[in-house]
């Protein structure tokens, strides 16, 4: 009889070369010529990962590192690059489907818990639309070597005698919003963490653009969460500061700012250290032309996390925003030491130094952003002119002032 689809014997050997080498940057994917060819482009390596993850998910990992490395603000490829190693790993995947507290808590799927905590700190309201895929490695698995249609047969008939959180959940992967808020309705009868479920929920309503149901559901999250066993094993990603965020950004999309701002207020006391409500913060701050405020704000966000290359970029141009030029090319050059990759920190750096008159410095970085920016860069054809501008005047070559 074929096993049920997360049900897996115990005595499989944890197979951590998946992540043992983490640390390690993996050599890129060689991108397929159907997709694309530009090399520094996120968003085609975001691409080939999709296209690989179903039978090379070693692949699609390394093209969804890459993805990020190349665009370090972008929430997508994070999630996907965590999915990716879970379709890779059968133990790490089963325990997870089964919420095997000794998986949950290991090492790897710590590792792999920070990917996702990243990844919704930047988007509270990220789609699940690979989860599915965890499924159908689930069912491949048991039908080794079967066709595409015989794994989406199995898949069919095994959802059909799932829990309604599960095929919520699978609903909600495949974009079905209206099944996915209907099981996930029927879930809450019975729902040992009925704020995971209202959190699913509200993600569910918001993306179908049903802003309003969403915010109820965020705020009945966060109270059930108050509410819940303390002693219970909550995810890292499961938290009342990041049920705040995703409910001050419900407000801030329907342009009711000072409610955004009073629930970035509340995640921050719900969590002095989430660094994420600081640079919501600041931006609105920002928009509002109070660019005092939005440099402190951000300048706390950066203290709190230090080590993320875009939020970096971010702090460096509210910082120019509020004329401290000195402090903003220090924070882009920061963000380029993070992420070397990353070809906005650069231009910015390049735009600083053209108008202090430091022509040879601005031509560096110039051309260091024309190396590493994708073909479709809005930002590229200018900075192309600007360097031909440069390099016409007779003293480019040789700098007249010191920056």
């Amino acid at each position: 009889m074929r096993r049920s689809l997360v049900v897996v014997a115990l005595s499989l050997v944890l197979p951590a070369a998946a992540l043992a080498q983490s640390n390690a940057v993996p050599k890129r994917p060689r991108l397929d010529p159907d997709i694309g060819a530009d090399t520094n482009d996120a968003r085609l390596y975001h691409l080939h990962g999709l296209a690989k993850l179903s039978k090379f998910p070693q692949e699609a990992a390394d093209a969804f590192y890459w993805a990020s490395r190349l665009d370090p603000a972008w929430a997508d490829p994070l999630y996907a690059r965590r999915v990716a190693v879970l379709v890779h790993n059968r133990w790490l995947r089963s325990g997870y489907l089964n919420d095997e507290a000794r998986v949950l808590e290991s090492a790897e799927m710590k590792q792999l818990d920070s990917l996702q905590l990243q990844a919704i700190s930047l988007n509270p309201f990220l789609a699940p639309k690979l989860d599915i895929e965890l499924f159908r490695a689930s069912v491949a698995g048991d039908w080794t070597g079967a066709e595409r249609l015989q794994i989406e047969s199995a898949l069919d008939d095994w959802l059909r005698q799932a829990g309604p959180f599960t095929r919520a959940w699978a609903y909600f992967s495949q974009g079905n919003y209206p099944e996915a808020i209907k099981s996930y309705r029927t879930a809450l009868g019975s729902a040992k963490n009925p704020a995971r479920v209202r959190a699913s929920l509200a993600r569910a309503y918001f993306l179908s653009g049903d802003r309003t149901r969403a915010l109820e559901e965020m705020r009945l999250a966060v109270r059930e969460l108050r509410d819940d066993d303390k002693d219970r094993l909550v995810r890292v990603y499961e938290s009342k500061a990041i049920y705040e965020h995703a409910i001050g950004l419900v407000h801030e999309v329907s342009g009711a700012i000072d409610s955004a701002r009073a629930a970035y207020g509340r995640a921050l006391q719900e969590d002095l250290a989430y660094w994420p409500a600081h640079r919501q913060l600041g931006m609105l701050l920002l928009s509002a032309g109070d660019t005092a405020g939005a440099v402190a704000e951000l300048g706390q966000a950066v203290q709190l996390k230090g080590d993320d290359a875009g939020l970096r970029y971010a702090y460096g141009y509210v910082l120019t925003a509020a004329n401290k030029l000195d402090e903003a090319v220090a924070e882009f050059k920061k963000a380029i030491e993070l992420a070397p990759d990353y070809a906005a920190p650069y231009a910015f750096v390049g735009r600083i130094y053209d108008a202090a008159g430091f022509a040879p410095q601005a031509m560096d970085y110039y051309e260091a952003f024309v190396v590493r920016a994708p073909k479709r860069d809005p930002q590229l054809a200018r900075t192309m002119h600007r360097l031909t501008v440069l390099a016409s005047q007779p003293d480019s070559a040789k700098a007249t002032k010191t920056p």
